[in-house]
């Protein structure tokens, strides 16, 4: 019952979709905190569907791009951006610990918080991007939120939190066995469901793409526009340029067009 109540406390707490059964234990924050892969695996699945509906949609690449770079963000209701903000803006004041603390429990945003979320968005689109342009597939889209969450559930766990922090108050602030618990559950949740991305992804790259001029193409069963667009259109400008058979400015302007 504890396990099931955490799962939906970080469902009600880290997703904005409608959590199905509605609990909250102060004292089982640590559960909580345990069940922040399967929360990102939920994000992962929406996300990589998403990619897979706007692959086959008319939509620019640009534009995929930056939906799908807000995706995670929507899902989670901004709240990690909302933190990385506070922390940016308490970290870049180089003030004393006990002002930065203070600075942490600030509802104003500073500049240092509107720079650096900025640089952060841009960052995110620019490398998103590249990766679709290059090769991501529904398993990297699926494993990339869980595995992050992983990290930082860990990383909370085997912390010391701040006093002002809410991991800080309750019965399982102090206690080391739960702490333990969510701990492995957190590792039994990652090697989980890394064996099954890497499991499927091992049984995807059997299927091959077979359009002509392009024998190591994608390596993947999941539908994907972009790259295969990007990637034909190179080998094929490659192949014309090599054997003095480029063509015109147009034809190739025509060819590397998205």
């Amino acid at each position: 019952m504890k396990l099931i109540t955490g799962f939906f406390m970080a469902w009600g707490n880290f997703l904005t979709l409608p959590c199905p059964l509605k609990r909250w234990d102060n004292d089982l924050k640590n559960y909580m905190l345990g069940f922040l892969p399967s929360v990102g695996l939920i994000i992962g699945l929406i996300w990589a569907g998403v990619s897979l509906l706007l692959a086959v949609l008319p939509i620019p690449f640009l534009v995929t791009a930056f939906l799908l770079t807000m995706v995670p963000f929507v899902l989670s209701g901004f709240l990690h951006l909302d933190g990385f903000m506070d922390c940016c803006d308490a970290i870049l004041s180089r003030r004393p610990l006990e002002e930065r603390q203070r600075i942490l429990k600030d509802s104003h945003t500073g500049a240092f918080a509107v720079i650096s979320v900025v640089f952060l968005l841009m960052g995110f689109h620019a490398f998103f991007s590249s990766a679709l342009s290059i090769s991501i597939d529904f398993v990297d889209l699926c494993l990339i939120p869980a595995v992050s969450r992983s990290a930082s559930g860990l990383n909370v766990l085997l912390r010391r939190p701040m006093g002002t922090s809410q991991y800080a108050k309750g019965e399982g602030a102090s206690d080391s066995k739960q702490k333990k618990k969510a701990s492995a559950i957190i590792l039994v949740q990652l090697i989980l469901f890394s064996a099954a991305g890497v499991t499927a992804a091992v049984h995807a790259g059997s299927d091959r793409c077979h359009l002509p001029g392009c024998s190591a193409c994608c390596s993947s069963r999941v539908p994907s526009a972009w790259r295969h667009e990007r990637r034909h259109c190179r080998i094929r400008y490659r192949m014309g340029r090599a054997a003095g058979r480029a063509g015109t400015g147009r034809d190739i302007k025509r060819r590397l067009q998205l």
